[in-house]
């Protein structure tokens, strides 16, 4: 059985993700701040879980303001939604380069208290190790 059988049956799944961030990095260094942020926000939805609402509320948090941005995740949040709904009733995917995503189902991680309140100027002091 595969993790996505396990985990349409409600069993707990470990996913393993291996990633090379230095590359991810460097990819992502050039790119305006806001588009960075956009970027996370659409990796917390496919791969980690968050719902659209959690991923535009830490975009706006980390100063995304860009009306086409913000419907650039509302949207992909929603594809990631569809997606996953028709992966679990087991229907032809309509996105082959998407069938793989979401990992985890939509909305299924719920983002901590320290990620819900983190800003910019908070992790600019937690990466300066002066934590608050």
């Amino acid at each position: 059985m595969s993790a996505q059988e396990d985990l349409i049956q409600g069993k707990t799944v470990t996913y393993k993700v291996e990633l090379d961030l230095h590359g991810i990095a460097h990819a992502l260094e050039d790119l305006p701040e806001d588009a960075r942020v956009q970027a996370a926000e659409c990796y917390r939805m496919a791969v980690m879980g968050w719902s659209a609402a959690d991923a535009l509320a830490e975009a706006e948090r980390f100063g995304c303001s860009v009306p086409m941005q913000l419907a650039f995740i509302q949207a992909f949040g929603a594809q990631l939604e569809t997606q996953y709904q028709v992966r679990v009733s087991n229907q032809p995917l309509p996105d082959v380069p998407m069938s793989l995503y979401p990992l985890l189902p939509p909305g299924s991680v719920v983002p901590t208290a320290q990620e819900l309140a983190a800003t910019v100027a908070a992790v600019a002091l937690l990466e300066a190790g002066r934590v608050q």
